[in-house]
């Protein structure tokens, strides 16, 4: 095979059957949080959707997870009159359902019938608040950082990245990721491979993979990113320190390792990772990565 053969093999062996169970399951938690929540707040101030990679098209067996966010009327009151307010009365809401742990704009959801060994599926459910009822701007309590807010368009990040044209290659660094056990989160991993392929995406798949991963490993400080939903929020501690090196390394080693022209090998064996291990990778990083500042210094 073909170096670009051999990626969309892994590609292949990691993609998801609209029709599988992982999406069954997936549509069954999202329905019981449509009810608990509705139940609770009504349904008619209140949006409830898919986000992440189940929206964007990039999920792959590897990792995956369930993200919904839960966004109220800009001018409903229901669910608290403060971004915090909405933030936990919704986690209180889904208490006696799920086991819930709070996290910087989110809520990280377990299923209380099973421990999170027998049943590894992440759910994180983000509470907002749209801004007004003209666009799908955002508002999203924090609660860590120095502002308690933060800016965001969950449309413009769909968009961002099912336009891109390098949903192949946002999908093999979500796979590298997994398998070299990197630190980086998968959002600002995104947005750095978009701009390194914005005047690359007619190469064929290996040649933009392998660009991706010599851009990363020959640049001695953090390739600046930016939300696309809002450009004044500052992600530069999504990537700094320990982050960046530790990204840079494993591009580098991947590099080195693409002499030998197997793809298959280098990226490992993704089918043998399953869901709970990225999310204890993931758990620590979000324990030691800097918050989102919801402005530009």
């Amino acid at each position: 095979m073909t170096p670009t053969e051999q990626l969309r093999e892994v590609l292949k062996q990691q993609s998801i059957d609209p029709e599988g169970p992982e999406i069954a399951e997936m549509a069954m938690h999202k329905q019981a949080i449509e009810r608990i929540l509705y139940d609770s707040f009504g349904s008619t101030n209140l949006t409830i959707r898919y986000a992440g990679s189940r929206a964007k098209h990039t999920m792959i067996k590897a990792e995956y997870d369930l993200d919904i966010v839960a966004y109220f009327n800009h001018d409903s009151t229901i669910a608290g009159r403060t971004l915090k307010e909405i933030y936990w009365n919704v986690s209180n809401a889904l208490r006696d359902s799920y086991e819930v742990t709070p996290n910087r704009s989110s809520l990280r959801l377990f299923s209380a019938a099973f421990s999170r060994a027998q049943y590894p599926l992440q759910i994180d459910v983000v509470p907002g608040k749209f801004q007004n009822n003209e666009n799908y701007d955002c508002s999203l309590h924090q609660t860590t950082g120095d502002k308690d807010w933060l800016k965001t368009n969950l449309e413009t990040h769909i968009d961002w990245i099912r336009q891109s044209n390098a949903r192949e290659a946002l999908k093999l660094m979500k796979i590298a990721r997994v398998t070299q056990g990197l630190l980086i989160r998968q959002f600002p991993l995104d947005l750095i491979v978009i701009r390194v392929l914005r005047d690359k995406q007619h190469l064929p798949l290996a040649d933009q993979f392998v660009h991706v991963l010599t851009e990363i490993s020959t640049s001695t400080v953090p390739i600046r990113v930016y939300d696309p939903a809002n450009s004044e929020n500052d992600l530069s501690g999504l990537t700094a320190g320990p982050v960046w090196t530790d990204l840079a390394l494993a591009c580098s080693r991947m590099l080195l390792a693409n002499r030998s022209q197997d793809w298959l090998s280098i990226l490992g064996d993704p089918s043998k990772f399953a869901p709970s291990s990225p999310a204890i990778i993931r758990a620590e990083t979000d324990r030691t990565v800097a918050p989102i500042k919801p402005w530009a210094r």
